[in-house]
């Protein structure tokens, strides 16, 4: 991206791709980073001015601000936002063996140290049994470090002094297994450019609706059964509580990115894109010559 990190922009392009990728966050912890992509053909300085610069995907956090539409989104829709260049370092492919193996170790800690509060009483079996859900889904990536210990502080927060102070001198262990593990991490990183916290989204082109038509029975006001034909929609419709956290988010653009492998596979078909209006036909064009000569490389 031609621009200076920190700066803000105003973009506009077409929906090309949503995937995930793992970011080496300041603390050290790796995250899971939803981002949607945009093929970028205009752009503008935060205060409205045109910029002259090659049209190119840009990927932009896919925040609760973005993902807060009525269904998931698809490819080939126009959108037009505003945010700031940020760089994040982000783990190359294959260090993800490596950053599987720490988060390996740090629960084994978790699992083994916290076995001192096993005593028997039935409450804090159940607080064991809420932790243990929690380093399964730290497992998993699906939630960071920084997470499951406040988490656990919450959960034993009404507990005896020394058990807080065990359970303390645990997450001190963990942080220090992290901070070894990512000076490494960092060290061998690489450097992408995203655009973050989007604002000012305003839909250029809509999706496109798919649905299908499905036979439903109906009682007729002159009595009998008769069988209407009712359209029912495809796409998955977002609800309030799956755009609440970054992994949530993150399976919301599951069916874009599935969505692309289809139509890539059957040849780009623009009909199975939203139509664009004849003023946009040629910026559309001009993005699908860039998908085409993708398949050349």
């Amino acid at each position: 991206m031609m621009t200076d990190a920190g700066g803000y922009l105003q973009v506009e392009g077409w929906v090309m791709n949503g995937f995930n990728r793992y970011m080496i966050d300041p603390a050290g912890d790796t995250v899971r980073l939803p981002l949607l992509v945009l093929y970028v053909d205009q752009f503008w300085t935060q205060g409205g001015t045109p910029l002259t610069l090659p049209s190119q995907p840009i990927s932009v956090e896919f925040t609760e601000a973005l993902a807060k539409t009525k269904t998931v989104w698809s490819l080939g829709q126009r959108v037009r936002l505003s945010g700031q260049v940020a760089a994040i370092h982000v783990t190359r492919a294959s260090q993800q063996r490596i950053v599987q193996q720490v988060r390996q170790r740090i629960a084994t800690l978790d699992r083994n140290q916290l076995k001192k509060f096993w005593t028997g009483m039935l409450k804090r079996d159940e607080k064991l049994a809420k932790v243990k859900d929690l380093r399964n889904q730290y497992l998993a990536g699906k939630i960071g470090l920084n997470t499951l210990q406040n988490e656990e502080n919450r959960i034993f927060t009404h507990e005896r002094h020394v058990w807080l102070e065990e359970l303390a001198v645990v997450h001190d262990k963990q942080l220090a297994m992290r901070r070894r593990a990512a000076k490494d991490l960092l060290a061998h990183s690489k450097t992408a450019y995203i655009l973050k916290d989007p604002t000012h989204i305003m839909h250029t082109v809509s999706g496109r609706s798919h649905t299908e038509w499905r036979t439903r029975p109906s009682r007729s006001p002159r009595g009998g059964v008769q069988k209407i034909f009712v359209a029912t929609a495809l796409d998955p419709r977002v609800e309030r509580k799956m755009i609440k956290n970054q992994y949530q988010r993150a399976e919301l653009l599951v069916p874009l990115e599935n969505f692309r492998e289809y139509w890539l596979r059957v040849g780009r078909p623009v009909e199975l894109l939203p139509e664009a209006p004849s003023s946009l036909e040629e910026k559309q064009q001009e993005w699908l010559q860039y998908e085409a000569n993708k398949l050349t490389y």
